[in-house]
């Protein structure tokens, strides 16, 4: 059984966000008898050289991405990222030894992963972060978690199958996106209207803060226009021509 231990990052000492404050309110109300415990820099190993330079640069994401799996193959429990927010509780998911959820058909996710201690898989994924050299030429993009992650499960178990069903691999059971990640990705600007995104199987949404991206990097991307969103345009431009009428 997976431990009923909450464990989540936060390095850098920064102010948590309201967004931040009600995810971590949403554990406590459905996890009510789960341990929680923060992780930071007082109480982490911070001594591989990955992490030592990432943290050095700041890069408080990647600093989180090896410290998550060294404390869940530690003590085993369930990681979360401080913006994933909580819809009903876990408790079902602790018969597995251990689980994470799929973003989308192709690729893990890693903002929930739980696992019982000693997971050889978790302990593969750990090991990674040994050969990874950061330098000034560094594509951070192409070195998180997920990628990681997703890697050394195919390379494990030899599968490259889409990952819309529950996958169960030996002792892994891979959740499809509409059980964590409904919201997907390109829909993070509309982080709002989550709801609109939720489907019975929901455990929780992941809100997408993309800490790990430097602001100076972000671009802002053209929106979107569903049939919805042009009906509703052309509806309000036909009412406000009817009113000056």
């Amino acid at each position: 059984m997976i431990p009923k231990v909450l464990h989540y990052c936060w390095f850098g000492g920064g102010e948590k966000s309201p967004l931040i404050k009600d995810c971590l309110e949403s554990w406590k109300l459905h996890l009510p008898e789960y341990q929680i415990i923060e992780w930071n820099e007082t109480n982490s190993d911070l001594r591989l050289p990955f992490v030592k330079k990432a943290y050095r640069q700041q890069k408080w994401a990647f600093v989180a991405d090896y410290i998550r799996l060294k404390v869940l193959y530690e003590q085993g429990g369930i990681y979360l990222d401080t913006d994933m927010l909580l819809l009903q509780p876990l408790d079902s998911l602790l018969c597995n030894t251990t689980f994470l959820g799929a973003e989308c058909k192709t690729f893990i996710n890693c903002s929930i992963i739980g696992t019982t201690p000693h997971s050889n898989f978790i302990q593969k994924c750990m090991s990674e972060y040994g050969s990874i050299k950061i330098t000034k030429k560094t594509d951070w993009g192409t070195i998180t978690i997920p990628r990681i992650v997703t890697r050394v499960f195919k390379q494990m178990y030899g599968l490259d199958v889409p990952l819309d069903t529950i996958s169960t691999t030996e002792q892994i059971t891979i959740y499809p996106a509409a059980y964590f990640y409904p919201l997907q990705y390109q829909d993070k600007t509309d982080a709002a209207n989550y709801k609109q995104y939720l489907r019975p199987e929901s455990f929780a949404v992941h809100l997408w803060s993309s800490s790990w991206i430097d602001s100076e990097a972000l671009v802002p991307a053209p929106p979107k226009r569903s049939f919805k969103d042009l009906f509703r345009i052309i509806k309000t431009i036909f009412v406000q021509k009817n009113e000056s009428v």
